[in-house]
């Protein structure tokens, strides 16, 4: 079995059968939250959507910043599916003067929020959860409202040649408005893994020999596109990544995060208590 999530307690509940793509939320914020403190930010406030996601967003942020030693001022829960105008929240935000924002909810409103904003005064940074895709936030907001945000780089910025292929047939398929995700690309690997999988295994319906063969097809030829590498004993799928930033109105060349101290330090299940 095996689902797309950043949630790290599918695999916290110890079935062997499960395997999971991406990687935790918490270690794509800590590119994020990296970068943010190298900038000197120390105050944050934090507008997260109310869904299950946004909430364990909010939860693993506070944890982090808080370990670095910085200062939560502000934490707002948005019903993304009801809410346009975020004024309200912005203004009692501001209010406490922070530094940035971390933001985790779909990208549309989470463009919308970096614009009013920026309306209402705010100079600081933008700290973006791997919801917030930020090539479709740059098609809402304009780049000069989105300087000084950084987030999750886009699949069709990653400096891996053959993810750049996957996302040339992407477009060419579904057209140059349609935006590849990670959602997609991860899910387009994770099909030819277990496909190989089951080639090594030798069967298609003993899924115990086919879970131990995916370390042994690892990395999946011409079809690694995103690179993974590693399927922890837990069923976490371990790969590259990269963080992104946008300054001067444009985005910055991608930042590698190497995930390999990061989960020698957490492990694949960490979560904050």
């Amino acid at each position: 079995m095996h689902g797309y999530t950043d949630n790290v307690a599918v695999i916290k509940q110890g079935n062997k059968l499960v395997v999971k793509a991406p990687m935790s939320m918490a270690f794509y914020n800590s590119g994020p939250v990296d970068i943010g403190w190298q900038r000197g930010y120390r105050k944050a406030a934090l507008l997260c959507g109310s869904h299950e996601a946004g909430k364990m967003a909010e939860k693993l942020f506070l944890a982090q910043w808080k370990d670095k030693g910085g200062e939560i001022v502000e934490v707002a829960s948005i019903d993304f599916k009801s809410v346009t105008d975020f004024y309200p929240y912005l203004t009692k935000a501001l209010s406490k003067n922070p530094d940035c924002i971390y933001l985790y909810g779909p990208s549309e409103p989470s463009a919308m929020i970096v614009s009013q904003a920026r309306e209402l005064g705010f100079k600081g940074g933008f700290l973006l959860g791997s919801q917030c895709k930020m090539d479709e936030m740059a098609k809402i907001a304009p780049m000069e409202a989105l300087n000084d945000t950084v987030g999750v780089c886009p699949v069709g910025m990653m400096p891996l040649p053959l993810m750049q292929k996957y996302n040339a047939s992407h477009k060419a398929k579904f057209g140059e408005d349609a935006i590849p995700t990670s959602e997609s690309a991860f899910n387009y690997e994770v099909m030819y893994i277990f496909a190989e999988a089951m080639k090594k295994a030798g069967t298609v319906t003993d899924p115990y020999k086919i879970r131990k063969a995916i370390n042994d097809v690892l990395p999946v030829g011409d079809h690694a596109i995103r690179g993974m590498y590693k399927v922890t004993s837990e069923g976490q799928f371990i790969s590259g990544y990269f963080a992104i930033q946008i300054l001067d109105g444009k985005f910055t060349d991608p930042i590698n995060i190497d995930p390999g101290p990061w989960y020698e330090k957490y492990g694949a299940t960490w979560m904050p208590e």
